[in-house]
């Protein structure tokens, strides 16, 4: 599976980061569609409606929970230190506010490729514990 189309293909469609990142996650754990937990996930979206902690990151700690809750807390914790020196070093925080900027456009610019890259840093995360 393409991850990169396949998250781009969802933002497209007006799905925020979040939902896009369970909606994948989904697929490649080779779940059904949840319509609920997708649903449930929009509630985290651009930065839990406040441009508050970026969907991606919470999006991503979601579906490395999904893939297996025992080992949630340690994924999660490297999927974290992952996202915020990456984030931080762009961007200068792993907040929605300052990615984003006051730019509107700022959210198709940015989100599509930084999605397409943290989709790629959980499946890799998966793929080490052999769970994909």
């Amino acid at each position: 599976m393409d991850h990169a189309s396949e998250i781009q293909k969802y933002l497209m469609t007006g799905k925020c980061c979040t939902e896009a990142l369970v909606r994948v996650g989904l697929d490649i754990l080779g779940e059904e569609n949840n319509p609920t937990l997708v649903n449930a996930a929009a509630g985290l979206c651009i930065g839990m409606h406040n441009k508050s902690v970026c969907g991606g990151l919470t999006g991503g700690c979601m579906l490395l929970a999904m893939a297996d809750r025992s080992l949630a807390p340690e994924m999660c914790q490297e999927f974290y230190e992952w996202f915020e020196t990456r984030f931080e070093s762009e961007f200068g925080s792993v907040n929605c506010s300052d990615i984003l900027g006051t730019d509107p456009w700022n959210r198709m610019k940015h989100c599509v490729p930084l999605m397409q890259e943290v989709m790629e840093e959980c499946a890799e995360i998966l793929e080490d514990r052999g769970l994909i």
